[in-house]
């Protein structure tokens, strides 16, 4: 349930307080001033896990994170101010789920970087390496070479897989996603 804080161009902290599946409530709270921890008002109720919200400088947030339903699916929402919240938008759904990396790129990019649990095998079982970027604050999913992905993903061989672990017999565990000096996903 690890709350991930964040802030906006206006010096408002944020609070995304996640919970574990969906038992309980997640929250999104913001700082009643700028740049305070002093007291937060609770501004969203909702469910959601693993949060990753990204502030965009003249957009809003950009908020990937998982849902449980069927599995751990990776969804996105999006909001220009922090209350008024897109309807929640499934991007990847493939057998028993994902975990996934997601971070801000150059050139007002966000990039995601993910794995799946392949049915039977148990959810440590975490195999494949997919990517996907936006660039429109997440209206439409790119591949890493700008080939535009059909939504939401739900095969295990789709355009975003950059490697096919499962075919050697491997697991992979993203922790990060970097980028190269010319802003390319490493």
């Amino acid at each position: 349930d690890n709350p991930v804080l964040n802030i906006d161009d206006k010096g408002h902290i944020w609070i995304f307080s996640s919970s574990h599946g969906t038992s309980r409530p997640s929250y999104i709270s913001r700082s009643k001033k700028p740049y305070s921890i002093d007291e937060f008002e609770l501004v969203w109720t909702g469910n959601f896990s693993y949060p990753q919200p990204w502030y965009l400088p003249g957009h809003g947030f950009l908020f990937m994170h998982t849902y449980y339903d069927g599995g751990r699916t990776i969804c996105m929402m999006t909001s220009p101010d922090g209350a008024n919240w897109s309807q929640r938008r499934l991007l990847s759904h493939i057998q028993q789920g994902h975990y996934q990396v997601s971070r801000p790129l150059t050139g007002g990019r966000v990039g995601s970087a993910f794995n799946y649990h392949p049915d039977g095998k148990g959810l440590n079982w975490r195999t494949n390496l997919y990517y996907m970027e936006t660039d429109d604050f997440g209206k439409t999913w790119k591949t890493a070479d700008g080939k535009v992905l059909s939504m939401p993903l739900t095969e295990v061989d789709n355009p975003a897989l950059v490697h096919a672990y499962t075919e050697e017999k491997l697991n992979v565990y993203m922790k990060d996603i970097t980028c190269d000096a010319k802003g390319r996903p490493v």
